[in-house]
């Protein structure tokens, strides 16, 4: 990964550093939302809209670490998308329930490998939930939303050849 440039930090993300510092376990630190999407899906097309979204906003292809006392932002030029696809065509609601909820508390690498990754449970060929989950130094609950629109715009588009 070559470095695209190097910015200072906020106030809201030095606060967000020091939580992640403190515990980078659970909920606390991070925004998700999972929707469900009841028909055939490309995956492909799936991850390839995903890195697109990478691509058009420097945010999620940052990093974070320390420097001379200060919170220093990095922000990459090229980020392969954290992506995971997991088989849950055998579970049950509340094993379903209880892996996103794994999925959630799973901590992120601020300082190696970002801030934004993507689960996909498939349960069936037509029943597949899609959960993004990025850390709240690089967003919060109304950028998630944005992210979502786009990903559904883009997605739509590609698999519609537009």
């Amino acid at each position: 990964m070559s470095t695209l440039r190097s910015i200072s930090t906020s106030y809201i993300q030095q606060a967000n550093w020091f939580l992640y510092k403190f515990k980078a376990t659970g909920l606390t630190d991070k925004v998700s939302v999972a929707f469900q999407i009841k028909s055939p899906l490309d995956i492909q097309s799936v991850k390839d809209t995903l890195q697109v979204l990478i691509e058009r906003h420097s945010i999620l292809r940052s990093i974070y670490y320390e420097q001379d006392g200060k919170i220093v932002q990095t922000i990459q030029e090229n980020v392969d998308i954290n992506f995971e696809q997991i088989s849950a065509s055998s579970w049950s609601d509340e094993e379903l329930e209880g892996h996103l909820s794994d999925s959630l508390k799973r901590p992120f690498n601020l300082e190696n490998s970002g801030v934004f990754r993507a689960c996909l449970f498939k349960r069936s060929v037509t029943e597949n939930i899609l959960l993004l989950t990025v850390h709240q130094i690089a967003g919060d609950w109304e950028s998630l939303l944005i992210l979502v629109n786009e990903f559904v715009a883009l997605y739509e588009s590609k698999i519609n050849h537009e």
